[in-house]
């Protein structure tokens, strides 16, 4: 849980690999973690359930 909030952190890895012209191979490894939010029932969505105009106001 992050905080106070109704979100999760959600940890993740990317392990890309793909093959050279040489025969050989070049690999792309990534991690990360991306905030979620937990809704009802306990989904996991990117976005909250109910967004409010004012949170996105200047």
């Amino acid at each position: 849980q992050i905080s106070d909030t109704s979100q999760v952190s959600v940890e993740h890895s990317i392990d890309y690999k793909t093959p050279t012209a040489k025969g050989g191979h070049r690999t792309e490894y990534s991690v990360g973690a991306t905030p979620m939010h937990v809704l009802r029932g306990g989904v996991i969505s990117l976005m909250p359930e109910k967004v409010r105009t004012s949170d996105y106001a200047d």
